[in-house]
């Protein structure tokens, strides 16, 4: 067995306890795969890295993201998980050595042909039920292999990051809504009060965006309540688009009505993401009852800067102010409450 050189068993140990804090720092689920990526790799000794979630109902391996040369990246592959020698590592629920090669930019396990000179260390993640819940593969030289020392702070991270997992998905349960996917109001009410104390500590500035769907009663009523899920499950969608991934928060905030909170950003800059969001809406067709339908959305934007003495509900009044304004100025429009 080929030991890794210059193994520093207390460097390793600390380089664990400090993923492991990274880990359950935030349980958002694209930066935690991000932070995980990166720890896979440093405790991993690989370059090259795939980590995947395991969708049972569908036997598929669900690619969550791939580090390669230090640079991460979310990805939502599937790929069938039958006739794949994957499938022997969530049956014996340890870790396995294959050949190596590439399937869309992931190291990927080969038990014929592969890269000459390269191998695939493939590992499952273990939750606490005992059952397999997802898997992680590493792009490593042939024949370098982990003493029993050497592998536990790896090994130990595998357990955490199941765990993790786990935990990110009942967290993503308990705060969004299931219709949308969006996140539900207690969890905006709470971030929003977050931002405003970043902002009181370190200044700059903030915004948020208030939206509601136009005579969405009546849209109801006429075209059915599956229809009028249709619709919010689509403008959602708009949201998600015209929000920023890793920065803006994106609610639900009851009803037909949908929030974001953007940090850094200034009246106008609300103004524009629900501009994105108006006119993406508008130019949706939906198939009614008698006929295409079409559904507009009107928005109020309210911003503030740092130090303020404003609450968090004094600067959603204002953005509901704005949204008022827009109701009453004809619909379909983006107001900024102060002009």
């Amino acid at each position: 067995m080929k030991l890794l050189e210059h193994f520093d068993a207390e460097l390793e140990v600390s380089a664990l306890s400090y993923a492991a804090r990274l880990l359950f720092a935030d349980l958002e689920r694209d930066s935690m795969i991000e932070r995980a990526l990166d720890s896979l790799a440093d405790l991993g000794h690989s370059r090259h890295v795939g980590l995947f979630v395991l969708d049972r109902r569908r036997g598929e391996l669900v690619c969550q993201g791939v580090l390669r040369d230090a640079k991460p990246r979310v990805s939502h592959l599937r790929e069938p998980m039958e006739g794949s020698p994957l499938q022997e590592v969530v049956r014996g629920k340890r870790p396995m050595v294959f050949g190596l090669r590439e399937r869309h930019g992931l190291p990927w396990p080969t038990v014929a042909g592969g890269l000459p000179g390269r191998e695939c260390f493939c590992a499952p993640l273990v939750g606490a039920d005992m059952q397999v819940n997802g898997l992680v593969t590493l792009d490593h030289p042939q024949g370098m292999e982990f003493a029993a020392a050497e592998a536990q702070p790896l090994i130990t991270y595998l357990t955490l990051l199941a765990l993790a997992l786990e935990a990110a998905r009942l967290f993503r349960l308990a705060v969004t809504d299931g219709l949308t996917g969006l996140y539900v109001r207690r969890y905006f009410d709470i971030r929003l009060k977050e931002e405003l104390g970043r902002l009181n500590r370190f200044g700059g500035g903030l915004a948020i965006l208030v939206m509601d769907l136009d005579q969405f009663k009546e849209v109801n009523d006429g075209q059915g309540h599956a229809f009028g899920d249709e619709v919010l499950k689509m403008a959602a969608a708009a949201v998600r688009k015209a929000a920023r991934r890793k920065i803006d928060v994106a609610c639900r905030y009851g009803g037909d009505e949908l929030v974001l909170i953007l940090p850094g950003d200034d009246a106008q800059g609300a103004r524009a993401v629900g501009e994105k969001i108006r006119q993406e809406l508008a130019g949706h067709e939906f198939a009614g009852r008698q006929g295409p339908v079409r559904v507009t959305v009107s928005g109020g934007a309210a911003a503030v800067q740092g130090p303020t003495s404003l609450s968090s509900d004094e600067l959603f009044q204002r953005a509901d102010q704005a949204l008022y304004r827009a109701k009453q100025g004809g619909r379909n429009r983006v107001e900024v409450h102060g002009e």
